[in-house]
């Protein structure tokens, strides 16, 4: 909020308050919580993948590579190695 001051010539001048409580409180509960979720997921999602890496039948220089990619680039790393990445060749 701004408060008014005036000077003795006439010049009027805004003076701010500090920021406003809302936007110095941080993000609220809930989206801190959609957040570690959102997370949570990605990390057990990255390492399901590096398990589906290490087990795969490619080459271990494939195998580092993607496993090196998915833990650098996590989401991206993730979708990557889902599309084009090396797949098992056993059947169940």
């Amino acid at each position: 909020m701004a408060k008014m001051k005036y000077h003795r010539t006439g010049v009027v001048r805004a003076e701010w308050d500090a920021a406003p409580r809302t936007l110095a409180a941080g993000p609220s509960k809930e989206a801190t919580m959609i957040h570690g979720l959102w997370g949570v997921l990605v990390l057990a999602a990255n390492v399901w993948a590096i398990l589906q890496i290490a087990q795969s039948s490619v080459s271990n220089e494939k195998k580092a590579l993607w496993i090196v990619l998915v833990v650098v680039l996590p989401l991206l790393g993730l979708i990557l190695w889902y599309f084009l990445g090396p797949r098992s060749g056993s059947k169940a």
